[in-house]
């Protein structure tokens, strides 16, 4: 009678024991599924899907597809604002500009960014001018948008060329339709063509040292 207590009681404490190891096992499991799909599935997909879609959105668009690197750059035509080298409302076309290097930057006046990085392609202007073509495209000029509530206008454009004076291609893109064509969503963004007008880069960002390195590519 005692050992069938203790038989008993042996028996019990297995089948406990088994319980809690299927237990520990199935707890285990669902974790790492959820670690898979709800942790680093379908977050780190989600960051990804992100970043790569507004990439996309700006590279892939179908008015930007030309902006691959090695492919022609979209042809448009400026009515530049006036300084020492253009006069206002001179009309200056991209493609009559072969035979350089071409540097576009898209930016607005109210952009803080858009204004440290214009100084550092003033700086490279004056460094390289006999030899690479600079254009800054102006965006939102005479309209209100998200990215530029105050609805900087040609008046301002001018102002700040001749303020900071800008002594390279300077124009607005009225309608947004250059910007639109080169797949542009966020401010400064720039890009380099080669002498034929070829895409070599587009950074949104840049620093002195990329400006330089990405000229240098656009030289070769």
């Amino acid at each position: 009678m005692r050992l069938h207590k203790r038989s008993s009681g042996l028996i019990a404490l297995a089948v406990l024991l088994l319980a809690l190891t299927m237990a520990c096992g199935g707890g285990d499991g669902d974790t790492g599924g959820d670690a898979t799909v709800g942790g680093g599935g379908a977050d780190d997909t989600s960051g990804a899907a992100t970043t790569g879609g507004s990439a996309t959105s700006g590279e892939a668009a179908a008015p930007a597809a030309t902006l691959e690197v090695g492919k022609p750059a979209p042809d448009f035509t400026l009515k530049v604002y006036g300084n020492d080298n253009y006069a206002k409302d001179q009309e200056v076309r991209l493609y009559d500009l072969r035979g350089k290097p071409v540097v576009i930057n898209f930016w607005f006046p109210a952009c803080t960014q858009c204004g440290e990085l214009m100084f550092l392609i003033k700086d490279s202007y004056i460094a390289n001018k006999d030899d690479v073509h600079y254009v800054a495209v102006q965006v939102s000029a005479d309209s209100k948008s998200e990215w530029d509530p105050s609805g900087s206008d040609a008046t301002s454009g001018q102002d700040y060329v001749t303020d900071k004076e800008l002594h390279f291609i300077v124009g607005p893109d009225f309608d947004r339709s250059i910007a639109a064509a080169y797949g542009v969503d966020a401010y400064p963004t720039t890009f380099f063509l080669d002498k034929e007008l070829n895409v070599v880069s587009a950074p949104t960002y840049l620093k002195a040292r990329q400006i330089k390195d990405n000229l240098k590519l656009a030289s070769e």
